[in-house]
């Protein structure tokens, strides 16, 4: 916001995303939120890229697990609800 030329109007903090998107959703809040949330867009929202800063998200699990079946369906579904414009190897 400094950098933008204005003071933020701070009225109230959460770190609970839900109850955030729940405040911009009634109209009774503006909020900075991480690319991942896009995949909840509403047509009705505004959505104003700030700046380049990523995020990056990544798995881990044992070696000797890394091929099983239920690890590649979690990383499958990870990639399948990931937005489109974020890289997913």
């Amino acid at each position: 916001c400094r950098r933008a030329g204005f003071e933020p109007d701070v009225r109230f903090e959460t770190d609970d995303l839900e109850a955030q998107i729940a405040l911009i959703e009634s109209g009774n809040a503006v909020a900075i939120l991480p690319d991942l949330m896009r995949v909840r867009r509403r047509p009705d929202l505004r959505v104003i890229d700030v700046d380049s800063r990523r995020r990056s998200v990544f798995t881990a699990t044992r070696v000797a697990l890394r091929h099983t079946p239920a690890i590649r369906a979690c990383r499958e579904a990870l990639a399948a609800v990931a937005p489109k414009d974020l890289a997913v190897p």
